[in-house]
């Protein structure tokens, strides 16, 4: 009896997709608390991913209700967060633009982003206006009749698909800029965050992708509108998690990796690098850690005892030079002091090169002209240096 009386209100159901959609839902919700929890509201470009995160969340709430019954009971919910569509691709863009660079902030003419959400709010007014009987009536022909997905295609939605899908190709081309810029002034292993953050964009790439696909097939095949919807909201639910794990893990040489410099460090700031400079010259020097062609900003941290962040900024900022031009100012001098000594006379260029840490011929002979102007084999002539037997390979 109490069974009866509770679901008397409640309209039609389809009871595994209200089931999916309410997990959805939830774990939406559960993801947002989660980053604010974890303090991860302090950033602006965190912002953007809990807006994001709660526009598809509340997308996916409102067809909870539709398919859950409870339309009946609250016809104010039934799809009063549609324009919400046209957020979240803008919100997924300036989530990654400000994390490849925090420093940019918003400027007035980003409100253009707006233009595609203030359009579908317009043409929804009309629906948020009508009788709760209509809205009844609409939601029932629209996922409970046998009405095709085909008959409400229009250009305009054709084209957000697109749009979805040109933000995701935006936000990749930011983001592959951003790590061939870090690759002149870091370390590989310091690009490992933005490794694993290209395949979130990727992701979205893909959601992307198959939503289109999934509205193109649900045309030629005259899938019923209901049907659509729940397979595209599955999609959506998908989304959310992938968008969010990367954000709840994010390493804290984040914040170092990708800070962009704006004025003059305080003297704190310079007397700490001065003081790096210090321990990393007598480190190099006693050490030689150089000398393996392998060595990386996060090896070179662990073995003098540093943190990676305060090497890339004490000679990023103090010598003005990114992390391999300064190993290879090393090698260089090594490669010199080695050519010109007597111990190492049977060796040949190459061998040397290879030993003080250049990892081929041909970097060597580019890295070692950079620093002096001239090649290996023109230097050994020029002091006279007995190497002919590797000058002639080299030609």
């Amino acid at each position: 009896m109490l069974l009866e009386q509770a679901f008397i209100f409640m309209g039609k159901q389809d009871l595994l997709s209200s089931i999916i959609f309410g997990m959805a839902t939830l774990q939406g919700f559960i993801l947002i608390s989660s980053l604010i929890i974890g303090g991860k509201y302090r950033k602006l470009q965190h912002w953007f991913l809990i807006g994001l995160i709660l526009c598809i969340t509340l997308i996916l709430f409102q067809n909870f209700i539709v398919l859950s019954g409870y339309y009946l009971k609250m016809p104010a919910l039934i799809l009063p967060f549609f324009p919400l569509n046209g957020l979240v691709a803008p919100l997924f863009f300036f989530y990654v633009l400000l994390t490849l660079y925090p420093k940019r902030g918003l400027k007035i003419y980003d409100a253009i982003h707006l233009v595609t959400f203030f359009y579908l709010q317009y043409n929804h007014i009309g629906f948020l206006t009508l009788a709760d009987e209509y809205k009844i009536g609409a939601a029932e022909y629209w996922y409970f009749s046998d009405v095709h997905y085909g008959t409400l295609v229009t250009p305009g939605m054709i084209l957000r698909k697109v749009m979805v899908f040109g933000y995701g190709i935006c936000a990749l081309l930011y983001l592959q800029r951003k790590m061939v810029t870090l690759q002149h002034h870091a370390a590989n292993t310091d690009l490992t965050f933005l490794r694993k953050f290209r395949w979130v964009v990727y992701a979205f790439i893909l959601y992307a992708i198959s939503s289109t696909m999934l509205k193109i097939y649900s045309y030629v095949n005259d899938i019923y509108v209901g049907n659509y919807e729940i397979y595209h909201h599955i999609i959506n639910s998908l989304v959310i998690l992938a968008l969010t794990l990367l954000a709840m893990n994010q390493p804290k040489i984040l914040t170092s990796l990708l800070k962009e410099s704006s004025g003059k460090p305080n003297n704190k700031r310079e007397g700490v690098s001065e003081n790096v400079l210090i321990h990393l010259e007598q480190f190099m020097q006693k050490n030689k850690p150089y000398l393996n062609p392998d060595l990386k900003l996060i090896d070179l941290a662990r073995l003098a005892q540093l943190s990676p962040s305060s090497i890339s900024s004490a000679i990023n900022n103090e010598l003005e030079v990114n992390f391999f031009e300064y190993v290879n100012q090393y090698r260089v001098k090594e490669f010199k002091e080695r050519i010109d000594s007597e111990k190492y006379a049977h060796y040949t260029l190459l061998g040397i090169g290879l030993d003080v840490g250049f990892n081929s011929k041909a970097s060597m002979n580019r890295i070692f002209k950079k620093h002096t102007g001239v090649t290996p084999s023109q230097y050994s002539k020029k002091n006279n240096v007995s190497t002919y037997e590797l000058e002639t390979q080299l030609r």
